[in-house]
């Protein structure tokens, strides 16, 4: 199963293609936008562009065609469990290991300032091993977007949203 997304190619650079993508809101396709308190931030702030590079595959593609790009939902869990679970869990374990050392004494107040210290070096550490993790994936091409299906400059159907320039 692939996670996927509507592009535009901005450039074609040896093996590889610049797309740009056009970020949304959760709630960007819902009926209820304008009573909605996160559609009315994104249409204040303006919409956010990410360009990607992209391996180029099979696809023949150009600047300016309409892509769908995609990366596999197990990759992408895999790699929010290591950026959001994981420096969480650290913080957690630290804190408690922090709260049960009881490193100034019994009844101080400054049980609180280990278990403080304890949760800041766990969230540390962790933070450390989510780095070491996305650099030794960063060139694994399971990790990586992937060019779909192309839609030629032109050719594009009402159900593909229309990226602009």
């Amino acid at each position: 199963m692939m996670i996927e997304q509507y592009a535009r190619v901005r450039e074609i650079d040896g093996n590889f293609a610049w797309v740009e993508v056009v970020r949304q809101s959760a709630c960007g396709g819902c009926s209820l936008n304008k009573g909605c308190g996160t559609a009315s931030i994104d249409r204040l702030l303006g919409a956010k562009r990410a360009r990607l590079k992209v391996m180029l595959t099979q696809l023949e593609v150009r600047p300016g065609d309409q892509v769908i790009i995609g990366i596999p939902e197990h990759s992408m869990l895999r790699m929010a469990v290591m950026v959001y679970f994981l420096p969480l869990v650290g913080m957690i374990f630290g804190a408690l290991a922090g709260g049960k050392l009881d490193l100034f004494g019994k009844g101080t107040h400054v049980d609180d300032l280990s278990a403080l210290l304890f949760a800041l070096v766990g969230f540390a550490l962790s933070c450390i091993g989510s780095y070491r993790f996305l650099c030794r994936v960063r060139s694994d091409p399971r990790y990586q977007p992937q060019l779909m299906r192309n839609f030629a400059q032109g050719q594009q159907g009402d159900h593909l949203p229309l990226v602009t320039n």
